[in-house]
């Protein structure tokens, strides 16, 4: 899985389960376009991670939902369960000075990549 389709899948699966998740939804969350929204749920789809039906009052909406509701995300996403064990291992000195150091990098990587006017 891509890391896309980890985080589309952690969406999905810390939802309530009253809520209305759309494709729309899941790729706004993402920062994704709407193609590539649908690309996901293709893909999460065909895996048999997830099921798309309609809307029960609306027939224009998708509802996206897992297949299965009790999935364990650190099963499904064992990457993000190391990073937690790397972070569990740094003081709270430490762990500040990297947050720093990572917020430094994402400013620059940002204003580097920002569009000029």
């Amino acid at each position: 899985m891509t890391e896309t389709d980890r985080a589309a899948m952690r969406y999905l699966l810390e939802r309530d389960d009253s809520e209305e998740v759309t494709p729309g939804r899941i790729a706004r969350a993402l920062h994704l376009s709407p193609a590539s929204g649908t690309a996901l749920i293709d893909r999460l789809v065909a895996r048999g991670l997830v099921v798309v039906h309609g809307h029960p009052n609306d027939r224009r909406k998708k509802l996206v939902r897992p297949l299965d509701g009790d999935l364990d995300l650190d099963h499904l996403d064992p990457l993000t369960v190391r990073l937690r064990s790397i972070a569990a291992k740094l003081t709270s000195g430490d762990a500040r000075i990297v947050a720093t150091f990572l917020e430094d990098v994402l400013a620059s990587v940002t204003h580097a990549t920002a569009p000029s006017h």
